[in-house]
């Protein structure tokens, strides 16, 4: 991050250079006094809007992610036999994260789970085990990849490189034994990558909790200012909703009213864009609760099991 600070002050400086070199030149253009104060104050137009350019497009990173490493998480989960760390290699990086297998060693389906801001594959496992989320999924095999940037995964989180990982990690569910069929979730940030995915491989369904339509609507939840030409300011682009004319498997999508993150709208939109989606509202359930909601996570088994049985 600092270096793309220390590139976007480089940058602006010389463009502020070549601005007063203009105005410089426009003063000595023999151009009527009114028309070089109008064409100097066009420059200087030019000049605020790359600043300002340059102060979201860079900053935006500290915002929208927030990468975490969890490692005492991560030693307690791989010590107990049911949960196992796995790697693959896509490209010349390595990735990581943690497979946990069911209750049967029989061959079962497999969830390949995104998760949300600020938590990681280690993490997020061991809340489940904490809240007893798994015995809603004892039948299931569950797998869970870091972004680049969280957990032991190097590297930086963006939208192109989440959304590039979710791909790589498909693929490699798909060659571990015993593996009937993937089913893909997505939590909050996570849905963006796992819609994406959905929409380009063919996954036997899709759930998503608290997801958002577009990037867009992630962002005006926080700053409602990116609409028009401001979306260029945009610089992490997920498109959910296109990605959802693409999908062919059985949606899910658990919103909340009284999410205080993602605009109910904008998972109502999303809900509105796949050919095949059904619905679930919750009422009174906050952003960080809707992950664990008792409603979501029967909503959610009974989806499962339904895929299961064709």
């Amino acid at each position: 991050m600092l270096w793309e600070i220390l590139l976007a002050v480089a940058l602006f400086i010389a463009l502020a250079a070549l601005l007063r070199a203009g105005e410089k030149r426009l003063k000595k253009s023999g151009l009527k006094p009114a028309t070089v104060r109008v064409l100097a104050g066009l420059l200087g137009v030019v000049e605020i809007f790359a600043l300002v350019y340059g102060i979201f497009y860079f900053l935006q990173d500290l915002k929208l992610f927030y990468p975490s490493s969890s490692p005492s998480s991560w030693e307690a989960l791989i010590a107990r036999p049911e949960y196992e760390a796995v790697e693959f290699t896509a490209g010349r990086k390595t990735w990581h994260g943690i497979l946990r297998h069911g209750a049967s060693e029989e061959p079962a389906p497999l969830i390949l789970f995104f998760y949300g801001n600020g938590q990681t594959a280690s993490g997020v496992m061991h809340q489940m085990e904490a809240s007893g989320t798994w015995a809603y999924f004892n039948d299931y095999r569950c797998l869970v990849m870091d972004y680049a940037g969280y957990g032991r995964n190097e590297g930086r989180p963006s939208a192109k490189n989440m959304c590039g990982e979710a791909l790589a990690a498909y693929d490699y569910a798909l060659t571990l034994p015993g593996v009937t069929q993937v089913i893909v979730g997505g939590y909050s940030i996570g849905t963006g990558p796992a819609a994406y995915l959905a929409a380009h491989r063919e996954p036997a369904g899709l759930f998503l909790l608290a997801p958002y339509a577009n990037s867009y609507d992630l962002y005006n939840s926080v700053l409602p200012i990116f609409y028009g030409p401001l979306r260029l300011f945009v610089k992490h682009r997920f498109n959910s909703d296109k990605c959802a004319r693409a999908v062919r498997a059985p949606a899910l999508v658990v919103a909340s009213r009284d999410d205080e993150i993602i605009p109910f709208a904008s998972s109502l939109k999303l809900h509105d864009a796949f050919a095949e989606s059904t619905l679930i509202t919750l009422n009174g359930a906050g952003h960080n609760s809707i992950l664990f909601h008792q409603q979501a996570l029967e909503c959610i088994k009974e989806y499962l099991d339904a895929l299961a049985r064709t």
